[in-house]
């Protein structure tokens, strides 16, 4: 068994380049040699807008479709771009509808959670909406102690980390949490302090 991570999709119809881009990564992803038994992580923002035409939603289900052949579980965290807020305040993720691909195969994160995946610990947190404060104050100060206090093998999730180089662009502070190792999405350029903890958007 072996854990992919993949970062920011972003799959859109909002540009002239993005059928050539988007079906090229679609057929090199279908070619991508895996590891049986294996499971895949995307670190947020499936899609680039609120809302989506009928070809991105052909994009993401292509991609998914492809997926799900090669992993037995596929775990998909909250972006910022995938969620949106309705009149009434309620609040939906474009990825909802991937749970009918089978709801035993996509694991759907919308809200903080620590899950295993066979001996592997996983932290998971997701872009939400948070009332009263900041996400990054959120993460960093509100969460329940056990988040904090556990041991993970990964921590993971869709968020920028707070960089005492830049401090006045604010993110998660790390160290905080208890991890082995950490991946994250949200950061489309590998860059600052943490640059080896993004992965980038497939871009």
């Amino acid at each position: 068994m072996a854990l992919y991570i993949i970062g920011d999709l972003h799959f859109t119809n909002s540009h002239e380049w993005d059928k050539v881009c988007f079906n090229r990564f679609i057929n090199y992803f279908s070619e991508l040699n895996v590891e049986p038994n294996s499971h895949l992580l995307i670190l947020g923002d499936v899609t680039d807008k609120k809302i989506n035409d009928s070809q991105t939603t052909d994009y993401v289900s292509n991609f998914f479709s492809v997926a799900l052949e090669k992993f037995i579980q596929i775990h998909v965290i909250g972006g910022n771009h995938d969620m949106y807020e309705d009149t009434f305040k309620n609040i939906y993720y474009t990825t909802q509808f991937l749970r009918h691909f089978g709801s035993h195969k996509i694991h759907l994160i919308y809200e903080e959670e620590i899950f295993n995946i066979d001996d592997m610990k996983i932290m998971a947190l997701p872009h939400k909406k948070t009332l009263g404060c900041s996400i990054d104050e959120y993460y960093n100060s509100e969460l329940n102690n056990d988040f904090y206090s556990t041991e993970v093998d990964l921590l993971a999730g869709h968020l920028s980390i707070y960089d005492e180089k830049m401090p006045i662009a604010g993110g998660l502070d790390i160290s905080k949490f208890n991890y082995k190792k950490a991946y994250f999405g949200h950061v489309h350029s590998r860059v600052g302090t943490h640059s080896d903890k993004y992965t980038g958007s497939i871009m």
